[in-house]
């Protein structure tokens, strides 16, 4: 039998902008925003890397730069990407 997932309610720190209670990876690749702009947008990222794969180091080493380009055949593109 399937059970529905516990929802569990996001809420943001208004302090520092970030979710509470969640994992952060800080990333390199971001641009200053422009002053007076505020967020409207949340994006959350759902995705496996290498297609079909889940878990492991590479969505964190992708986001951070590290991805090794020789760690799969499908990163070669991606290792460059910002």
């Amino acid at each position: 039998m399937l059970t529905a997932p516990t929802r569990v309610p996001l809420t943001v720190d208004t302090g520092t902008g970030l979710l509470s209670g969640v994992r952060q990876v800080l990333s390199p690749n971001f641009d200053a925003r422009p002053a007076g702009a505020t967020p409207e947008v949340l994006i959350v990222h759902g995705i496996s890397l290498p297609p079909g794969e889940f878990g492991g180091p590479w969505i964190d080493r992708l986001f951070t730069g590290t991805l090794p380009a020789d760690g799969h055949p499908f990163f070669r593109d991606l290792a460059t990407a910002r």
